[in-house]
């Protein structure tokens, strides 16, 4: 999904509402951080973001790397997304509108795409004794490059197809 300039300019705007309300004390590290994520045009994960950043000459251990996307996910800045049972987590800008992801259970790539319908239907759900802020929707398939792959290699073994 193509980031534009409004939805930085949103995010860099909740950052710094969210440190002045909370007092946060100014580091260049932390500076570097938010200005790479707010450069970035795709999920990243903690280690993506920490080689690109030593890729950059930046010196920033990845604790602080991990800890400065922690208070971006509590700022509102960033989605916090848990693929599937590995547990691991990827990153995305929390200005975007609403979308869904599908992961491939083959191969890992992760790929957005809107859908209306889902929007409205979640736009249309109530819940007793709370009140939703954002979703997320992660559907696991098998992207069509793999599915292409798995086709041919059992086509070469003479295996009947389903």
């Amino acid at each position: 999904m193509k980031i534009d300039r409004s939805q930085r300019n949103a995010a860099l705007e909740r950052y710094q509402r969210y440190a002045q309300q909370h007092e946060l004390r100014r580091s260049s590290e932390r500076q570097t951080i938010v200005d790479e994520v707010l450069a970035l045009d795709s999920h990243f994960t903690v280690d993506v973001l920490h080689e690109l950043l030593g890729i950059k000459g930046q010196r920033v251990s990845r604790a602080t790397v991990y800890n400065t996307l922690q208070l971006l996910v509590e700022a509102q800045v960033l989605r916090k997304i848990v693929l599937g049972d590995t547990l691991e987590c990827t990153y995305e800008l929390a200005t975007l509108p609403p979308h869904v992801h599908l992961m491939c259970t083959t191969c890992g790539k992760l790929k957005e795409v809107r859908d209306p319908g889902f929007v409205t239907f979640m736009n249309t759900r109530k819940y007793t004794a709370f009140t939703g802020h954002q979703y997320d929707l992660l559907v696991y398939g098998t992207c069509s490059t793999c599915a292409r792959k798995r086709h041919r290699k059992e086509a070469g073994r003479g295996v009947p197809k389903k």
